[in-house]
């Protein structure tokens, strides 16, 4: 009898076993309610020099009522303290919204100085608010984009010992020279002058889609990690005469990121002055970047979004994006990515309920934009 329980037991062990792999939902579920450790990152501390206290006291105070923080912050000098060791640094508040800078845990960009091993193994750091990007989201979404072969940032949070106040903040490559080199990636980076709708913003302009296509249409394309110098003749600076020649894109990579994008809610990441490019085997590819994922049901061919609808022009490129959309709207395959994922992201997520109790950190909005997408 005894001999008879213990078949039972081991057959019913093994059928759950298989259930669960053809069911990657009901084991998620069931990862759900095993505990798992709080993510226990870096720790740094930041400390200004007197006069540079000043500069960005005065900054905060020039920006106040603005809505947009332009003209963009100086550098000034800093210390950064990581494991013991104090290195000189160059800082300044960054970010485009007047939020980044409301807070005493305010946002900012390093520079580290080159003779050094870099932190996070990138010259150039954005340390913001986790709210910024939507707390658990943009982390997701990174190693979203990472699990396809989508080029993208390394996301994550580290504590910041600022001002002697310990904040937890999102941390994120800059992207430039050190991005390359730590992607293995030739260069250079090109993106488009944001400075014009900026302005138009400040001065409380409509930004509607005319006026989007022309700021579009008329922004300088700005070079960033160049070894050589840019033709002026790219035909990305005569984009509105001569429209985006699809063929000089990885069009499969181009629909992996737009479809991921889609899946996050991400059209933020999308709009031209957000968009960043560079060239990997021989033709351009986007670097996935500020999605600020959320609920959202409208998928970039209904966006009319500037350059991104150049795209949809192409049958060979829309019919590799109905294949990674159709690929990437399934709850099974979302779910067993965040089986694989599961420990990382839910030891962030208790990180940031402890310092940030009223975060969202639900991924049930990718199920409803999937839902949605199922629905149209």
């Amino acid at each position: 009898m005894k001999k008879v329980l213990i078949i039972l037991i081991v057959i019913s062990i093994s059928m759950l076993g298989v259930f669960l792999n053809f069911n990657p939902s009901y084991t998620y579920r069931l990862k759900s309610y095993l505990p798992v450790e709080t993510y226990i990152p870096d720790s740094l501390k930041i400390i200004l020099e007197e006069s540079s206290k000043a500069y960005i006291k005065a900054y905060k105070k020039k920006m106040r009522g603005h809505e947009t923080l332009y003209p963009k912050a100086n550098y000034s000098n800093a210390f950064m303290v990581n494991k013991g060791d104090t290195l000189k640094v160059k800082l300044r508040p960054k970010g485009d919204w007047a939020s980044h800078l409301k807070r005493a845990n305010f946002s900012f960009r390093i520079k580290q100085n080159k003779n050094n091993p870099f932190f996070f193994r990138n010259k150039k750091l954005s340390f913001h608010d986790p709210s910024e990007r939507n707390f658990i989201f943009e982390y997701v979404f990174h190693q979203f984009l990472e699990n396809e072969g989508v080029l993208n940032l390394d996301y994550d949070f580290v504590f910041v010992r600022l001002n002697e106040n310990k904040y937890c903040y999102a941390i994120e490559d800059a992207i430039g020279k050190s991005y390359l080199k730590k992607n293995k990636l030739q260069g250079p980076i090109y993106k488009f002058d944001e400075t014009a709708f900026f302005n138009h913003i400040k001065q409380k302009i409509s930004t509607e889609d005319d006026i989007d296509i022309k700021l579009y249409n008329d922004a300088k394309l700005l070079v960033r990690g160049a070894i050589f110098n840019e033709d002026d003749a790219h035909f990305l600076n005569n984009r509105s005469e001569q429209g985006i020649p699809v063929d000089s894109f990885n069009i499969d990579q181009v629909a992996k990121y737009i479809a991921i994008c889609d899946l996050f809610g991400g059209a933020h990441a999308l709009r031209w002055h957000n968009l960043k490019m560079v060239k990997r085997n021989g033709l351009l590819e986007f670097i996935g970047s500020d999605a600020n994922p959320i609920y959202y049901l409208t998928l970039s061919n209904d966006n009319e979004l500037p350059m991104i609808k150049e795209f949809f022009k192409s049958k060979a490129f829309v019919k590799l994006y109905k294949f990674y959309l159709r690929k990437y709207m399934d709850e099974d395959y979302v779910v067993s990515f965040l089986n694989e994922k599961s420990n990382e992201i839910k030891g962030r997520i208790k990180l940031l309920q402890e310092y940030y109790p009223k975060s969202d950190n639900n991924l049930a909005f990718l199920f409803a934009n999937i839902d949605g997408f199922l629905n149209r």
